[in-house]
């Protein structure tokens, strides 16, 4: 190789040599800042303990509002302190099961588990969603897209042949006893998901109101007329409450007391979520809480009609609202607890993450 050759190729592969340096320069460089973009943006969710992937959610509706006049409070906790309660917690998605064309097999099933012949009286629409079946002694509505269902007897025969009998009750039995019956009804019509099997259940006595055409709770002094077991939906990260707070839309009512009560009353209104652990959402503090109750911006779900001003809140807590007919999320409310059996809602999201109730379409 001559001298002339050798400078050549020197010059040539120095060249080359120089453009790769300067590509691994530029490549190094792009893989920098995309790690710092990207660890940067990790650890603001990381920190903040927040992910709100649904965006902005709707506000959720409390049901059973109860209006009453302009109420006062005054705080009355142990230590006379606001309670201390985290600043975020999980919103679930709540999925509607899929119409599918065999839903009337399904509605027709759980009519035939209640006793109604489903050929000679078949069910009547009263809207989109519900049908309802009607026989001389029972009424059962049904929701055909998520077969909730609420089923009834009538005042007269079977229900009027099952309270004579109370004079009987067997006032003794175990409440394990009962409790047991009452879970063999919802496990008989596919309805004791695990998210009620293992939440708590609350039992109480009751007497039939033959002037609202209601159960009431029986005064100690009389022998019950039936017992209802109210069946609550497991606590998450946060306790669930219902829409009227001391009961639940998960039930079972037996008459007469006694191990073969049969089923007078029963309703099954029960959603499930997605099991994705949630979304991360911001909530207001306890002293915007309150802020909230004195300026009348908080849902009355219950007080006794005799009741005395100021209402004195001995507690109010962070809970799941779980609801009884469908809303797109289930989410962290919070719940004042007051004198003369008092109890408040309003939602615990901040603001800015809800959206007017307006704006809801209609749903099952």
């Amino acid at each position: 190789m001559t001298l002339s050759e050798l400078s050549y190729n020197v010059r040539t592969y120095g060249k080359v040599a120089g453009i790769f340096f300067v590509f691994v320069i530029i490549f190094y460089a792009v893989i920098v800042l995309v790690l710092s973009s990207t660890g940067k943006n990790s650890n603001v969710p990381e920190a903040n303990g927040l992910n709100p992937k649904f965006g902005s959610i709707q506000k959720v509706v409390f049901e059973e509002p109860l209006q009453t006049e302009k109420l006062s409070f005054v705080l009355d906790t142990i230590d006379g302190a606001y309670p201390s309660a985290t600043s975020s917690a999980s919103v679930y998605y709540v999925k509607l099961p899929d119409i599918t064309l065999v839903y009337l097999k399904r509605v027709e099933q759980i009519a035939k588990n209640f006793g109604f012949d489903v050929e000679k009286t078949p069910y009547t629409r009263i809207d989109d969603a519900w049908v309802k079946y009607e026989s001389d002694m029972a009424v059962l509505n049904i929701n055909t897209r998520t077969f909730h269902y609420f089923f009834t007897l009538k005042p007269a025969n079977k229900l009027q042949e099952l309270l004579s009998a109370s004079s009987s009750a067997d006032i003794a039995t175990a409440q394990d006893t009962l409790t047991n019956r009452a879970t063999s009804a919802l496990s008989s019509q596919d309805s004791y998901p695990e998210n009620i099997a293992t939440g708590k259940k609350n039992m109480v006595y009751l007497r039939y109101d033959y002037a609202t055409l209601s159960w009431v709770p029986a005064p100690d002094s009389e022998v019950p007329q039936a017992v209802r077991i109210d069946y609550f939906r497991q606590d998450a990260q946060l306790p669930f409450v219902s829409p009227r707070f001391f009961s639940s839309q998960n039930y079972v009512i037996l008459a007469p007391v006694g191990p073969e009560g049969e089923t007078a009353e029963m309703s099954y209104k029960n959603f499930t979520t997605i099991d994705d652990g949630g979304s991360f959402y911001p909530l207001i503090s306890p002293t915007d809480a309150w802020k909230r109750l004195e300026e009348g911006k908080v849902t009355t779900v219950f007080l006794a009609p005799e009741h005395t001003l100021p209402i004195k809140i001995r507690d109010f807590y962070l809970a799941y609202y779980d609801p009884e007919s469908y809303q797109e999320y289930i989410q962290p409310i919070f719940v004042f607890l007051g004198s003369d059996n008092y109890v408040g809602y309003t939602p615990a999201v901040k603001d800015e993450y809800l959206l007017d109730n307006t704006t809801q379409s209609p749903t099952p």
